[in-house]
């Protein structure tokens, strides 16, 4: 597989089972900002950046992620921009609209209809296709402050992740503890993994014990060898995010 091909199919799939956060039994963390480094292969080649910002109320959400190449990996046009948003109840939070931007293609997006139990994939506002849902199902991008509730699973958990194109099923396991060594500095972490069934990828999932069990490592491994190795570099959690715009229709 080509750099550039490998390149873009890893980052697609960090995209919809990347970070996992946030203490067991405890409260969201209503506003925050975090940024990684991003590496590819095993010689850890830094290719990028990624940032993300939340808005989490008592009755709604919003969450931004915004993830951009550098260096050679520019070159490819590598950028992607999701937006989430959605309710938050007795079970979390319970999306409406999941977005993707991605320069030089066509807007995606995911519209929930909860009381039909139907979700609708569209390409530039026209769907593509449709599927079934049931609750506790996430958009890739909501799903990382949910899956925090399953830190302390003893069973794998699996529930349906949509995507801007495909709804998957994927399974979450704890795997541990484990102290980390990042630019955020040495970090003691509670490692988790999530495997797509299918076997297309397996990725680990670093949970800081220090941070309200934010991501701080995220490694992505698909079945074709290529890893995409995500680093946390900076935490902000009382910092405001600017306005997050969804689309509504």
């Amino acid at each position: 597989m080509r750099f550039r091909d490998a390149l873009r199919k890893l980052l697609v799939l960090a995209m919809w089972l990347m970070p996992f956060g946030y203490a067991v039994g405890a409260e969201l963390t209503s506003v925050g900002s975090m940024r990684f480094d991003v590496y590819y292969g095993t010689q850890g080649l830094k290719v990028g950046e990624a940032r993300h910002d939340w808005r989490i109320g008592p009755d709604s959400y919003e969450l931004n992620l915004n993830l951009e190449a550098k260096g050679l990996a520019s070159l490819f046009g590598l950028q992607y921009e999701q937006h989430s948003s959605g309710t938050v109840g007795p079970a979390g939070l319970r999306p409406d609209v999941f977005v993707v931007d991605q320069r030089r293609r066509k807007r995606e997006s995911a519209h929930f209809d909860w009381p039909a139990a139907r979700v609708s994939l569209r390409r530039d506002g026209k769907e593509r296709r449709s599927g079934t849902i049931s609750s506790g199902d996430q958009d890739v991008l909501s799903l990382w402050h949910q899956v925090r509730r399953f830190a302390r699973s003893e069973q794998p958990v699996a529930l349906n992740v949509v995507t801007g194109k495909s709804i998957k099923r994927a399974s979450v396991r704890v795997l541990g503890r484990e102290l980390l060594k990042l630019p955020l500095g040495e970090v003691e972490t509670l490692r988790m993994q999530a495997q797509a069934e299918g076997g297309e990828l397996d990725i680990d999932i670093w949970l800081s014990l220090q941070h309200d069990l934010l991501p701080v490592r995220i490694r992505i491994a698909d079945d074709e060898g290529s890893v995409l190795d995500q680093r946390a570099t900076m935490i902000d959690p009382e910092r405001k995010p600017g306005s997050i715009t969804t689309e509504k229709n």
